[in-house]
């Protein structure tokens, strides 16, 4: 029977048709846009390039989008951004530096020697720009982590030098402060020293008196703390009051003894 005839006949249903006798499909065009998109659209990348402002960006409720509905970082403005200014822990809570300035936090850096060495991060913050430059900060942390792994790596022949002499001393080589790790560390604080009078020096305005380095002992040699002036970009306002003291705690109430007791039972008589 002709195929043609199964089409026309209006009481055979498509489904009820053999196969062979089926038209085949119609495809679209190759040419043709997905439907997502018109025909104009352009294509954009999906994966765009961004950098680290130094100011806090404004996010919907969507966690993955941004105001204009294109995909944001992940480094959102909290206190792991690189430019958010901390609170200055290093000064009193009485000081007129604890309202007056604030603490950019350098993070350490676990990919140049793993844990053989402290090293700090080269990624410049661009808070810093009013004051440090882009040059002085690289040029300060490459000298500071090069002092540190000279001092600190366990691979060197004085490093073990110093470990036998200790060993035979009785720990006294160590405790006279001899050995070539306390020499070097010393070495790395007065670097932080210098750059500090380098910059009082050439301090121009008022705001510049306060941009200094934090000594690395302040912190444990865990982060890189440079205090600026208030930048009044976020973090905590700058109007606010210091706290007098820190916030105590509620006694806890004792635990509440337990009255039950165990009654032996009277033994028959």
């Amino acid at each position: 029977m002709d195929a043609t005839k199964h089409l026309d006949d209006p009481t055979l249903s498509r489904d009820s048709l053999p196969l062979a006798s089926l038209p085949p499909p119609s495809l679209p065009p190759k040419d043709t846009p997905p439907q997502s998109r018109g025909a104009n659209a352009p294509f954009t990348s999906s994966s765009p390039n961004y950098t680290h402002e130094a100011k806090p960006s404004t996010v919907s409720n969507d966690p993955e989008r941004d105001v204009g509905g294109s995909p944001i970082p992940s480094l959102l403005w909290t206190e792991r951004h690189p430019c958010y200014p901390h609170p200055n822990q290093h000064v009193a809570l009485s000081s007129p530096l604890y309202s007056t300035t604030r603490i950019i936090r350098i993070p350490r850096d676990w990919m140049l020697v793993g844990d053989l060495a402290p090293t700090f991060s080269n990624t410049y913050p661009e808070i810093l720009s009013p004051w440090v430059s882009e040059q002085d900060f690289r040029s300060l942390v490459e000298k500071l982590n090069a002092g540190l792994i000279t001092a600190m790596t366990p691979w060197s022949i004085r490093n073990w030098l110093d470990a036998f002499l200790g060993l035979a001393t009785g720990w006294l080589w160590e405790d006279f402060g001899l050995t070539s790790a306390r020499k070097g560390i010393r070495q790395v604080e007065q670097m932080v020293e210098d750059w500090n009078t380098q910059r009082q020096k050439a301090g121009s305005d008022g705001e510049d008196e306060l941009v200094r380095v934090v000594g690395l002992r302040k912190t444990a040699y865990m982060t890189l703390d440079f205090q600026i002036p208030d930048p009044k970009i976020g973090g905590l306002p700058s109007s606010a009051e210091p706290p007098t003291s820190r916030p105590e705690t509620a006694p806890t109430a004792p635990a509440p003894e337990d009255k039950t007791t165990t009654e032996r039972p009277d033994r028959a008589s």
